[in-house]
């Protein structure tokens, strides 16, 4: 007895399995675009609704959600600089001290905060520090000179709000 027939039969079942999958998933791509689309269109009518415009260097606050279940707000931190711009919606910042990390964020989770003509100065640096509730830190070391510099005598921790 063989079995090249439950072989074809398996492989023919495969084939028509594997082009429902396609044509499911062509289905859903294209309803997708079709709600996205939609959506998009509802926007537009609403001539009251604009994202605002960012340009390379301007500086913007960053809204983070708050973390209670039953409140929608936003709290807002920063100063940050906007990095390049990719497009409209989605747009990269980056933060004014240090690390100077970078992080991408919606339009909609972004207010301006000044154009780019806007030096930065120790006062702004300090409002960041601020607004992010966050502090400086300078870790100081000591090493004992008598020992050739090998060992450490004071650990400082200094936090500057």
């Amino acid at each position: 007895l063989t079995v090249d027939w439950l072989s074809k039969a398996r492989q023919t079942h495969m084939d028509a399995l594997r082009q429902a999958m396609e044509n499911m998933h062509h289905d859903v791509v294209a309803r997708s675009e079709k709600l996205r689309q939609q959506a998009r269109g509802r926007r537009k009518k609403k001539a009251h609704v604009r994202l605002a415009k960012f340009a390379l260097g301007d500086f913007v606050l960053l809204g983070k959600i708050i973390k209670f279940p039953n409140k929608l707000a936003l709290n807002w931190k920063g100063p940050y600089r906007v990095s390049p711009v990719d497009s409209d919606y989605v747009i990269e910042v980056q933060q004014l001290v240090e690390p100077f990390r970078t992080s991408v964020h919606h339009a909609s989770r972004l207010k301006v905060f000044s154009n780019a003509a806007l030096d930065v100065t120790n006062d702004l640096v300090d409002y960041a520090v601020f607004r992010d509730e966050g502090l400086f830190v300078a870790h100081e070391v000591e090493f004992d000179q008598r020992r050739g510099g090998s060992e450490q005598v004071i650990d400082n921790l200094h936090l500057y709000a």
